[in-house]
């Protein structure tokens, strides 16, 4: 899709290669500024995360979305890796609010 471009400065992805080159899994996580107005992967015209943001939300929040989730079935371990890599990049760009979208199914799986 539209954010699959590697020069776009809001995307960041990630992979996780075992040391026997073996490819564990790979997600990605889009970036929307504060002062920017672009509709993130999940969104659409009648969807949009700054609507069910909390009241408290700061003005003009930084969100951003993890997408693109795709973990090997033998090593269902590293969701919890990518978990802590994303947080921590969240804290390093200054998002406020880490989002993702998935089914109710992966949603019990990933827990």
């Amino acid at each position: 899709d539209i954010y699959d471009d590697l020069s776009n400065p809001h995307m960041h992805l990630y992979l996780a290669i075992a040391e026997n080159g073996e490819c564990l899994g790979g997600t990605r996580l889009i970036m929307r500024k504060a002062d920017e107005t672009f509709l993130l992967p999940s969104e659409n015209q009648e969807f949009s995360f700054d609507k069910i943001l909390p009241a408290d939300a700061p003005a003009k929040p930084v969100v951003a979305e993890i997408s693109r989730l795709a973990i090997h079935p033998n090593h269902p371990f590293i969701m919890k890796d990518f978990a802590d890599y994303f947080y921590k990049k969240g804290v390093a760009l200054g998002v406020d609010y880490l989002v993702g979208v998935t089914s109710m199914t992966r949603a019990r799986i990933f827990k």
